[in-house]
């Protein structure tokens, strides 16, 4: 299961944009669409390059979408490394309603896969 769920987040992250680039990331403008939804290229990056959980919990997802697959959960003061933010589903969580940013989160050194959490539930650090 886990193999085919990285394979559809590389999938997902390569129609937003984010591709892998010799040693480090490049991102692009998206020319194509995930399966079953438009294309959600990147709108910013991370200043820092590094986020931190500031919620209890935080879901850690495929795709910028909150019904699907999650990969992990962070924990409260969890760090992770940011590439970038996409937009995606709308959702409400840790005091923001109707929010559509989703932070990209890459795994793996070098990158194997990417993950999508809600934007509102990090800070920078």
């Amino acid at each position: 299961m886990i193999s085919s769920v990285k394979r559809w987040s590389l999938a997902v992250v390569a129609a937003v944009g984010v591709s892998v680039a010799g040693a480090g990331l490049v991102a692009t403008p998206a020319r194509a669409a995930p399966a079953g939804g438009a294309a959600s290229p990147l709108i910013s990056y991370c200043d820092t390059g590094r986020v931190a959980v500031t919620a209890t919990s935080v879901n850690i997802r495929v795709a910028p979408r909150v019904d699907a697959p999650v990969l992990t959960q962070g924990r409260s003061g969890g760090q992770y490394n940011c590439i970038g933010y996409a937009l995606g589903d709308r959702y409400t969580a840790c005091g923001v309603s109707n929010g559509n940013g989703w932070l990209v989160i890459p795994f793996g050194n070098p990158v194997e896969y990417y993950g999508f959490a809600v934007q509102a539930c990090f800070r920078d650090v």
